[in-house]
């Protein structure tokens, strides 16, 4: 039951964040909450409704030209144990992104630290 108060207040401050964005940018604002509550979902153990969550939340390049949110849906992923979806998602930020990669190759943060010493993600970030 606490895993499903959890998720219910996870969703309740998302749609909050989404009602006080301006106009113009409420669907990044609503696909972004959305990513924060995957997170949420995914250390609640809920990993099908996180994975569910992750993937209608990736919008898109013209919504998100920069990729903000597949980077979100990465740390999701990695927070699921899941460290070949959160690479994949990872490509599409930095190709996005390319001046982020020697800063996640020398600091991956601790979003992302569950993948520094796996070679895919070595490869992704320093491109060796």
């Amino acid at each position: 039951e606490r895993r499903c108060a959890v998720s219910y207040s996870a969703r309740a401050l998302a749609d909050s964040l989404t009602q006080r964005a301006p106009e113009a940018s409420r669907v990044f604002q609503r696909l972004y909450g959305n990513m924060l509550v995957a997170i949420v979902l995914a250390r609640a153990g809920k990993a099908d409704s996180a994975r569910h969550v992750i993937e209608r939340s990736k919008g898109n390049e013209e919504l998100d030209p920069t990729r903000d949110l597949t980077l979100v849906g990465a740390y999701g992923y990695v927070q699921l144990g899941d460290k070949e979806q959160a690479i994949n998602l990872l490509k599409i930020y930095l190709s996005a992104n390319e001046r982020r990669r020697a800063a996640n190759a020398d600091d991956p943060g601790w979003q992302l630290r569950a993948l520094a010493d796996d070679p895919r993600f070595r490869q992704l970030v320093t491109g060796s």
